[in-house]
């Protein structure tokens, strides 16, 4: 309703009270002058009017408001309920519900990527079976038949598990469209749930991120180590997996480390995540990095798969085939070659040589190269990272180089507390203040993005 309906309706609805002559004058002085309708909220059948003052409400509440309730009702009907409150009071109250809206639309949203698919997965010898497994549990219209539940996948950053979670919810819904699937990062789940305990009413936010995971058939959880440190997640993450498992609903769950190895969770969880089926993924092979390399050009319409010679797709899988993502960022600097390279002949070795001629491919990103570049930007001594001292400067050069350990390397969190003589909580502390820092911060993402890229 627009503004000048929302004066007209309240104009309405004060001019009609039946309120006493004595007090009639007094009356419409103080409504006209320090009143307004805000809102008409018809899904909560509620109307809100606002005034300038805490002192004025009170007035309006303690002398005259049981006459606007009833002129209200004559007015919009009898469901409808008056609330006098202070313009402040309302903004908050608006504040509130745009937090609960925004965590309703995120829960509600599958957040299925229609790219990934089991079609679209080349799959290496050593990852038949986990194939297989997560083909099964696709087709399967009742989880108890397989009692995969739950489907626990770990293994490195950038060898598939993302795309095996989209696959499976894919195909589930291609084979089963009345079933409703959920994908969800852990840590966006996480960041929810935050939300959620800084809200004003806790229960209720909480009771409604559990009953709206509950109405979906099938979870798919991403990354479940980065909420290993944050207690209050996983109760309540761990009250929505037991409900699924215990509802025969699907709940597939993905990691970089194996159920055993994720320290922060109570053994209640590992019990948990152990009770199904757990499968590890595996780097590609040098013959399956190579099909997923073609694939991968065939569908980049910047480039023609028949400009490349089979050196040429050997040299950039056996440089670049560690993982998928390695890949792709090869395929990006490539990209951006042809399109200014004015040379229509055949891409091979010596082209291909040159797009990367300054990196240096042999000596591969190493702990003590991403130590002495952070050292470099930060300008502190080597020693001052490894060291425990808790210089602001040398604890953000620290959270750096740990993230970056983690990133290009993908050493397992206990191997990079080991290097750095910290416990396993303290690294996964790092990690997420900067991965927050990331997501918060343009220019401190560019700087990671540099480092990452000298790396």
């Amino acid at each position: 309703m627009d503004v000048n309906n929302l004066i007209k309706t309240w104009k309405d609805i004060y001019s009609s009270t039946n309120i006493n002559e004595d007090w009639r004058y007094n009356f419409f002085k103080l409504i006209e002058s320090s009143s307004k309708l805000a809102e008409i909220d018809q899904k909560n059948n509620c109307i809100f009017v606002t005034v300038n003052a805490t002192f004025e409400k009170h007035i309006i509440n303690d002398n005259f408001y049981s006459f606007l309730a009833d002129s209200t009702k004559r007015k919009l009907g009898e469901n409808y309920k008056l609330k006098i409150i202070t313009e402040q009071e309302y903004e908050e109250i608006k504040e509130i519900e745009q937090k609960q809206e925004k965590i309703e639309i995120e829960i509600k949203s599958d957040s299925l990527n229609k790219r990934f698919t089991f079609d679209t997965f080349i799959v290496s010898d050593k990852n038949v079976l986990l194939y297989k497994a997560a083909m099964a549990i696709a087709l399967s219209n009742d989880s108890s038949n397989l009692n995969w539940n739950p489907f626990f996948l770990h293994g490195k950053s950038g060898l598939g598990k993302t795309h095996i979670l989209h696959s499976i919810g894919n195909e589930i819904k291609k084979n089963f469209p009345e079933k409703r699937i959920k994908y969800a990062e852990a840590k966006d789940f996480g960041d929810i749930v935050m939300r959620a305990f800084e809200s004003d009413d806790i229960n209720k936010n909480i009771q409604n991120i559990f009953n709206e995971y509950a109405k979906y058939d099938c979870l798919l959880i991403d990354d479940v180590q980065f909420i290993q440190s944050r207690k209050k997640t996983k109760e309540v993450f761990f009250n929505i997996f037991n409900f699924f498992i215990n509802n025969n609903k699907q709940i597939v769950v993905t990691s970089d480390q194996d159920p055993k190895e994720l320290k922060d969770f109570e053994e209640r969880f590992i019990t948990r995540f152990k009770g199904g089926l757990t499968v590890r993924i595996y780097p590609p092979d040098q013959k399956t990095t190579e099909e997923i390399l073609k694939l991968k050009i065939r569908k980049n319409e910047k480039l023609d798969i028949n400009k490349f010679t089979n050196e040429s797709i050997k040299w950039i899988a056996n440089n670049f085939g560690e993982n998928v993502r390695f890949l792709e960022g090869a395929l990006n600097r490539l990209i951006l070659y042809v399109i200014n390279s004015k040379n229509d002949e055949k891409i091979n070795v010596n082209f291909i040589s040159e797009v990367f001629e300054d990196l240096d491919i042999e000596e591969k990103s190493s702990f003590d190269s991403i130590i002495n570049l952070v050292a470099k930007k930060y300008g502190i001594n080597q020693k001052d990272i490894l060291s425990k001292s808790r210089k602001k400067d040398i604890i953000i050069a620290r959270n750096i180089a740990i993230f970056l350990t983690r990133e290009i390397l993908h050493y397992s969190l206990n191997d990079i507390g080991r290097k750095f003589n910290k416990d396993h909580s303290t690294i996964m502390y790092a990690i997420n203040k900067i991965d927050k820092n990331l997501n918060e911060n343009e220019e401190f993402k560019e700087v990671i993005d540099d480092l990452k890229l000298k790396l």
